[in-house]
């Protein structure tokens, strides 16, 4: 490319920034991002793409959450099995929690800087050399009780402006380190114990807008996909966020864990589909921890063909 013909970096930002967010958007990928989160072994992210038939394009990690000794030691290992799932193909999303309940304080006086940086520098040193995108989601599910990342201080009280305020210096620091990083901020889906939209820290801390969604048998009926779709801060309202603030959306987890949610899986496929290049990732959780969404070892057979049928 000549001199002449090429356009600065400045340049290409102004023009970017002139066009609309919808231009911008019918010119990004009409396909989501497939993920999968099989746990911390290469092993079963290779058993999910054997059984699904091709690479799932991400693979989910995320770092130890129960305490800042935990967190910090966990770094290391982590990071060492990242560099296995990009051997096998696959993108990383990172997911940086708090380290343990009611250290938002912590975060926001900057006691856990140096374990932040620490984090995004090996994160970083590990991710091939260029220019592409790294994922990382801080804090995430911080509306729901129980959560160790939830929007509560030290006391327990809920608090979204001390949230917000953590989040934005974790953000903060993610940036200084590079700017490749692409910051997820994910409530869990429906209202849940607090009002995800006060914890908003704005949009030049956000590069992409996500939900976590389940379906459990132990709560839902089969059919109630519409109800997690309309509720007041339900997925429709989380899509419609992301696009009022020029951002991309995606479901960082989400599943289901009975066979009874085939036609809600299908519904749900449906509708991500139908948000075209607004959606940028969907990232199932194959696991049996907490909830068993299991699809790729037969767990649930019927919930397993509905989602090769939707996204082969």
């Amino acid at each position: 490319m000549t001199t002449s013909i090429a356009l600065s970096r400045r340049s290409m930002l102004a023009s970017l920034l002139a066009v609309p967010f919808a231009a911008r958007l019918s010119a990004s990928p009409t396909t989501a991002l497939l993920g999968s989160i099989t746990g911390n072994e290469p092993a079963t992210y290779s058993r999910f793409a054997n059984w699904f038939g091709r690479k799932p394009q991400l693979a989910q990690l995320a770092f130890n959450q129960m305490s800042k000794t935990k967190l910090s030691r966990s770094t290391s290992y982590i990071v060492e099995r990242g560099k296995e799932f990009m051997d096998l193909g696959a993108q990383i999303l990172w997911s940086v929690p708090c380290p343990g309940r009611g250290q938002l304080e912590a975060i926001v006086s900057g006691t856990h800087d140096a374990m932040y940086r620490s984090i995004m520098e090996q994160i970083l040193a590990a991710s091939p050399t260029g220019t592409a995108p790294i994922l990382v989601r801080p804090p995430w599910e911080f509306n729901l009780a129980g959560q160790e990342n939830a929007a509560q201080d030290k006391a327990g009280n809920w608090d979204a402006s001390l949230f917000v305020a953590a989040w934005r210096r974790i953000a903060t620091i993610i940036r200084q380190v590079s700017r490749r990083f692409q910051r997820i901020w994910c409530p869990n889906v429906t209202t849940m114990a607090l009002d995800p939209a006060r914890c908003w820290p704005g949009s030049d801390h956000v590069e992409i807008v996500a939900q976590d969604f389940y379906m459990q048998k132990a709560y839902n009926k089969a059919g109630d996909f519409d109800w997690f779709r309309t509720e007041a801060r339900g997925l429709q309202w989380g899509a419609e966020f992301a696009r009022a603030r020029g951002k991309r959306y995606g479901l960082s987890e989400w599943g289901m864990d009975s066979d009874v949610y085939t036609d809600d899986l299908a519904a749900a496929a449906t509708w991500l589909k139908s948000l075209g290049a607004l959606a940028h990732h969907h990232c199932w959780w194959d696991r049996p921890e907490v909830i068993d969404c299991r699809i790729s070892d037969g767990a649930h057979p019927k919930l397993g063909a509905v989602y090769k049928q939707q996204f082969l």
